[in-house]
């Protein structure tokens, strides 16, 4: 039951990745200074959003502990839940700073309105796969 409620939220929000980009892209266009301007953001707005995620324990984690605890070797549990963290931040870090230099490169050299078409683009692209992938994984479920 948890994995039909899981696939089919999956498949909702690549429909509503998807159906708002698609509107947006489709939309009426914005001059290129608005384009360009960026929101004024807080940092501090997000530091409590870190620290919820971040507070959630990891199922592999829980998971080695529970079996390091089971074999009496909590010193050995203790290490490998701290090399699966630094393995899992090393990753993520990579992943956000390449994601972050790979919008700023096609930013700085296009336009703003050309930029903003490009990016609603991948945006539906990106919820019609999400979409795709959420039908598939309910498919094979009944199989």
């Amino acid at each position: 039951m948890t994995q039909v409620l899981s696939f089919s939220l999956i498949t909702l929000m690549g429909l509503a990745i998807a159906s708002k980009n698609s509107i947006e892209l489709l939309g009426k266009r914005k001059p290129a200074a608005d384009a360009c301007r960026k929101p004024a953001t807080r940092p501090m707005g997000i530091v409590p959003w870190a620290a919820s995620v971040g507070l959630v324990p990891c199922p592999g984690v829980v998971m080695v502990m529970f079996y390091c605890l089971s074999m009496d070797q909590l010193a050995f549990g203790l290490l490998l839940a701290v090399f699966i963290s630094l393995g899992m931040a090393f990753t993520i870090s990579i992943v956000v700073i390449s994601a972050i230099l790979g919008r700023r490169v096609p930013e700085k050299s296009l336009s703003g309105v050309r930029f903003e078409s490009i990016d609603k683009a991948i945006g539906v692209a990106s919820g019609v796969i999400i979409t795709l992938l959420g039908a598939f994984f309910l498919m094979t479920l009944s199989a």
